[in-house]
């Protein structure tokens, strides 16, 4: 018989996993790689983010030290402190701001122009930074650049009242007495006690002509401080202006009791003196306020014409040739002045401006033209030789003359 079939059932040929389930362990596998990744990333952006805020933080440590000893009055330690922060800094032009205030204070001036404009570039919502670069470029005889540098600082701090009374000071400096008076007028709007606005604006206002005008500011800077020097000669134009000849010859008196050597007080009493038919104290007068400013164009304009009232023909031709001669070196200085606002890489006009500087007693200007001079060309021989005739080019630092608000 033969043998019976086994009993179990045949085994079935191994069928091949479905595309499926092929998938599955590869597709839980690139999940866990992905999540690792992201773990992984995650976990470098948080040290790098934790790298960069510390980072931040001993740039920002950096600065506040930097602002320290610029307050304590040592710009050689401030410095040192921000030369340490790198340019990719994400507060680097803070740190330039900072760096560039320290080199204005050691009368490293172009290094320090230089050090601003970059800390602009990067960071133009600094109204320091431009207020001390337009300082800067009005030492460097740049009005115009000075100007727009302090409307930036204005439009940057809309609250700041200093930027506005620096352009009222420079327009007034510049013979631009409808400019100063609305500048400092805008100034008085974000500052209405502050002192130097207020005189600001009653000067411009006589400059105009505009007595009445100036009448309210006059009135409050008497009430405030009645005896000033610089209040009472303003007090004295104004009587002047308005005809009241024997209060303004009161003002004139108590100012130059106080401060004798106030020119515009003395130019407001010789004229009254004259006008009163006294021509001795006018004389007087109007010579004392040439000894006190002999470049000054109005006092030797009254001198000469006080001398040739009182018969002195021969002195006020003197005079009056001294009056040309002034007259046409302050247009020579203006036109330089032009010349180096359109060609500012130039360092003829700017030691031509120093030269003529010197012969009309501007000190300040005449070493800031030959320095600016030089930081273009430092060979240039006529910077140099002005620098020499102004004893400076073996001295150390000279006093800074960027004082600003």
């Amino acid at each position: 018989m033969t043998q019976e079939a086994t009993t179990h059932p045949t085994a079935l040929p191994e069928q091949p996993a479905s595309p499926r389930h092929r998938r599955r362990p590869l597709r839980l596998a690139l999940i866990l790689v992905t999540v690792l990744a992201v773990l992984a990333g995650g976990l470098w952006s948080a040290n790098r983010l934790l790298r960069n805020r510390q980072a931040r933080q001993q740039d920002e440590a950096a600065i506040h030290r930097g602002r320290v000893f610029l307050e304590q009055g040592n710009p050689a330690l401030a410095l040192q402190a921000v030369n340490r922060v790198p340019e990719q800094s994400p507060v680097l032009a803070e740190a330039l701001t900072v760096r560039g205030l320290a080199l204005v204070a050691l009368d490293r001036i172009e290094e320090s122009r230089l050090t601003l404009e970059h800390s602009l570039e990067i960071g133009p919502v600094q109204p320091m930074a431009a207020k001390v670069l337009a300082a800067i470029y009005f030492s460097r005889s740049e009005s115009d650049r000075g100007l727009d540098l302090l409307t930036l600082a204005a439009q940057v701090d809309p609250a700041d009242f200093r930027p506005w009374f620096a352009m009222g000071d420079i327009y007034q400096r510049l013979g631009k007495p409808a400019e100063a008076a609305e500048s400092f007028a805008e100034a008085l709007e974000r500052r209405a006690d502050d002192r130097g606005s207020l005189l600001g604006l009653t000067s411009a206002l006589l400059d105009l002509g505009n007595a009445e005008a100036a009448t309210p500011h006059l009135e409050a800077l008497l009430q405030a401080t009645p005896e000033d020097s610089q209040v009472l000669e303003l007090a004295a134009r104004h009587a002047l202006d308005l005809g009241r000849l024997p209060e303004a010859l009161a003002y004139a008196d108590s100012c130059l009791a106080i401060a004798p050597e106030r020119v515009d007080a003395r130019l407001t009493r010789s004229r009254i003196h004259r006008a009163a038919g006294r021509p001795d104290a006018a004389l007087e007068d109007a010579e004392a306020a040439v000894r006190h400013a002999p470049n000054h164009l109005g006092a030797l304009n009254l001198l000469a014409v006080t001398e040739a009232a009182a018969g002195l023909s021969e002195r006020a031709a003197v005079s009056s040739a001294r009056h040309r001669d002034l007259a046409a070196r302050l247009e020579r200085l203006h036109e330089l002045t032009a010349q180096i606002q359109a060609q500012p890489d130039d360092p003829e006009p700017r030691w031509q401006l120093g030269q003529e500087a010197i012969e009309v007693g501007e000190r300040t200007l005449a070493e800031q033209s030959f320095k600016a001079a030089l930081a273009i060309d430092p060979t240039c021989q006529a910077a140099i030789d002005g620098l020499n005739r102004l004893g400076l080019a073996t001295r150390g630092p000279s006093s800074n003359p960027l004082a600003f608000p």
